[in-house]
């Protein structure tokens, strides 16, 4: 509650503590007009909390999922949770955005359920060096993609994207270009530069700073209409 108000954003936190689980909050500029949360399925391991909130982004419903899977000591846990939260997104009409701490290399087979049977899109499919978070996407515009260094905060990175929504959701071409040039796209969907400018590789100096070669932004190819 202190957060979201800070913030000046509407926030949903659940499940419950009381359910054994860890915490798992939703933020977000825009009104959440209907949310769920959910209970992973956790035999063996450590019991998952997961959101899927539908949120009204001026005039069209976009839903965002938030997990945090279990740790990879559990396989069984793991496969059952990345079943669980793939028949959600695969059954999903509106635009969608999944947000999850996944314990899974790219291509593997978690990564490969999200991406065939929960009809995802990975945000950057050639950044290999992931293990624990991901962003994927279905029926959006990619923009933009960046990692952020965790410094001392916390154990895991920061990582942001930004999409434009469609004018028809069932027919339109998404940004299939990359480039790392400011000068490249619109000033509009730049990624604030508090954090710093491009950075190849790993950051190890201090602060909050982008990295794992990020920034990048996506277009599209010269010629294609919008």
């Amino acid at each position: 509650m202190w957060m979201s108000e800070r913030l000046k954003m509407h926030s949903d936190f659940g499940p419950s503590t009381r359910d054994h689980t860890w915490g798992n909050n939703m933020f977000s500029k825009y009104r959440i007009v209907h949310s769920s949360h959910h209970l992973l399925p956790s035999p063996n391991g450590e019991l998952a909390p997961a959101i899927h909130a539908t949120m009204n982004i001026s005039g069209t419903l976009v839903d965002f999922i938030t997990v945090h899977n279990g740790n990879d000591g559990d396989d069984l846990d793991r496969k059952l949770q990345t079943e669980y939260i793939a028949n959600i997104t695969r059954n999903s009409t509106n635009p969608l955005v999944f947000m999850g701490y996944v314990t899974s290399k790219p291509g593997s087979r978690d990564y490969r359920v999200y991406k065939n049977w929960g009809k995802l899109k990975d945000i950057d499919e050639n950044d290999k060096k992931r293990f624990c978070l991901y962003i994927m996407y279905r029926k959006l515009i990619r923009v933009g993609y960046a990692r952020i260094s965790r410094d001392r905060l916390t154990d895991t990175e920061i990582q942001l994207a930004k999409f434009r929504i469609p004018d028809d959701v069932d027919n339109y071409e998404d940004n299939d270009i990359t480039t790392i040039k400011l000068e490249d796209v619109d000033p509009s969907v730049h990624f604030p530069s508090i954090f710093g400018n491009y950075y190849p590789s790993h950051w190890h100096g201090p602060g909050h700073h982008f990295h794992m070669a990020t920034p990048k932004y996506f277009m599209k190819t010269q010629g294609r209409g919008n």
